[in-house]
């Protein structure tokens, strides 16, 4: 994710999304908790990562039930 130019990992993010072991409250946690680290850089720009986290995982999830409806 560079949009911002952020130091925030795609590929951590896609393997947080992606870990079938852990259930939509264990990714929305792990991830928090991943982004909290950029906290600082995504205040600069006036974005909350618990916003942003909620967001990834809203988008992962609809994602999903739109492959599995094909």
């Amino acid at each position: 994710m560079n949009v911002f130019n952020l130091s925030i990992s795609k590929a951590e993010v896609y393997r947080i999304l992606h870990n079938s072991k852990s259930l939509r409250d264990q990714k929305t946690m792990e991830l928090k908790s991943y982004l909290s680290q950029f906290k600082d850089e995504l205040d600069a720009y006036g974005i909350d990562y618990a916003y942003l986290a909620s967001q990834f995982i809203k988008e992962y999830y609809a994602t999903q039930r739109t492959d599995n409806q094909s």
